[in-house]
């Protein structure tokens, strides 16, 4: 009995110890000044696709962002219209692609941008 709880102390001490050095060794990272040679590459983002399906069929579409028009189109036979959109110029956070019918039936999707 006394064994194991000799071993236990020494687990949490040694657990403490390497918090303690880790804790210290993100402090001391994290005040480090970066390279000058350093350079961000940024990807283009990609295009959101989507199906919505609006349940008329051959109806006139208006696609929306943050209450901009971004396109438009017309459901299929089904009331069904793909959209793709890729979100340019839009600052980080998050938002809603909306498709709205000329008859006002609408559906939406939200999307982030970083």
């Amino acid at each position: 009995m006394k064994r194991s709880s000799l071993l236990a102390g020494s687990t949490i001490a040694a657990l403490t110890v390497g918090l303690s050095l880790g804790a210290a060794g993100a402090a001391h990272a994290a005040t480090t000044p970066a390279a000058a040679s350093q350079s961000v590459t940024r990807t283009a983002p990609a295009p959101i696709v989507v199906t919505f399906s609006l349940l008329v069929p051959n109806a006139p579409v208006t696609f929306s962002v943050a209450g901009t028009v971004v396109g438009t189109g017309t459901t299929n036979s089904n009331g069904d219209v793909t959209f793709s959109y890729t979100p340019t110029g839009l600052a980080p956070g998050y938002y809603r692609l909306t498709a709205t019918t000329s008859y006002g039936i609408s559906s939406s999707v939200a999307f982030g941008v970083r």
